[in-house]
């Protein structure tokens, strides 16, 4: 099973394919690599990290299931579901010049409500890794097979974006009981995916 990925596609798909002859695809989102081509990309990512070391993934994955911060940089109406070979799925698209300055009003608003400090720092992560691209560049937001945990159903109603940016506006109004409710919603509807990365 392909994980949700989070990522800006390169400019040239030719760049991000190269090499990659001998991957086998496998589930869990796990790809089965053959000793060659797993050496000559080694390698590659070894000689690519000295030579730009301040380099970016162009995509985060995530096997299993959503993180919920992932949701900031996005809102209701970027959603688009779609059909996917085993059923559907759902995906979000902006541009960065959108999605960096609401995943920076997200870092305010937990910073300002005095969130733990190890909860702001993997949305100020998801911040800075924005920072990288170009505002022009598109930003998406891929369920890809994490979608099959969910019936269609619960897939067509999924407003996990929506929730997320009610819970932090109702943070920025003082609202905590409205922003516990949207956030706890969201979350109960993960929590199954979410427990699959740790049996796994």
């Amino acid at each position: 099973m392909g994980g949700a990925a989070l990522g800006v596609p390169p400019a040239s798909a030719t760049a991000h394919a190269r090499g990659c002859s001998g991957v086998l695809e496998r589930q869990p989102g796990i790809g089965v690599v053959v000793q060659p081509t797993l050496q000559t990309l080694l390698a590659e990512l070894e000689s690519l990290r000295t030579v730009s070391p301040d380099l970016k993934s162009h995509i985060l994955t995530s096997p299993w299931h959503v993180p919920l911060r992932w949701y900031s940089p996005f809102r209701s109406e970027e959603r688009e579901m779609y059909k996917a070979p085993d059923g559907h799925s759902i995906r979000y698209r902006t541009a960065v010049g959108k999605a960096g300055p609401r995943t920076k009003r997200a870092v305010a608003i937990l910073e300002s409500a005095g969130f733990d400090g190890s909860i702001i720092d993997r949305v100020r992560d998801l911040e800075e890794w924005l920072d990288a691209f170009e505002p022009s560049a598109l930003l998406e937001l891929d369920y890809a097979r994490v979608s099959s945990l969910f019936s269609g159903a619960d897939l067509a109603l999924d407003d996990s974006a929506e929730l997320i940016n009610v819970s932090l506006s109702a943070l920025h109004d003082l609202d905590y009981e409205r922003a516990g409710r949207a956030y706890g919603r969201v979350a109960e509807r993960w929590a199954k995916a979410q427990a699959l990365s740790y049996v796994n």
